[in-house]
């Protein structure tokens, strides 16, 4: 008996741990999150942040160089094809046995856009 074939029991315990200092040394080499290194630093970004979220919210409400039949059809399409697509992944996972994939994807961004962009655009245009 050699001393890989003594080990190879303890290697399911390892693997978390690996995979845990890995994960930090990936963090440390390139990390996934933005940090301001002063409060000037985050102020400017916290600034950023709440003007890219009234550009959005004056495109959503349909400020711009446009003619205002414009945003109303846009606006009139949203419910339709947002109906559509929850109605498709409705049926094909209730009746057809489960839906295929773009329909599951179009159907996570209708909901996403239902239920969570609005939320997200709010959050910066609140007055504290």
């Amino acid at each position: 008996m050699s001393i890989l074939d003594a080990l190879l029991p303890f290697t399911g315990v390892l693997g978390p741990i690996v995979q845990q200092i890995t994960g930090a040394l990936v963090q440390h080499i390139a990390p996934t999150e933005v940090r301001a290194p002063s409060v000037d630093d985050y102020v400017k970004m916290k600034q950023a942040d709440n003007e890219t979220a009234k550009v959005r919210a004056d495109l959503e409400n349909g400020g711009g160089a446009t003619y205002p039949w414009v945003w109303a059809i846009l606006k009139m399409q949203r419910p339709v094809i947002l109906a559509v697509v929850v109605t498709l992944w409705a049926y094909q996972e209730t009746l057809a046995g489960g839906s295929t994939d773009i329909v599951k994807q179009a159907a996570g961004f209708a909901m996403s856009w239902l239920f969570c962009e609005r939320f997200i655009i709010g959050d910066g245009l609140k007055k504290k």
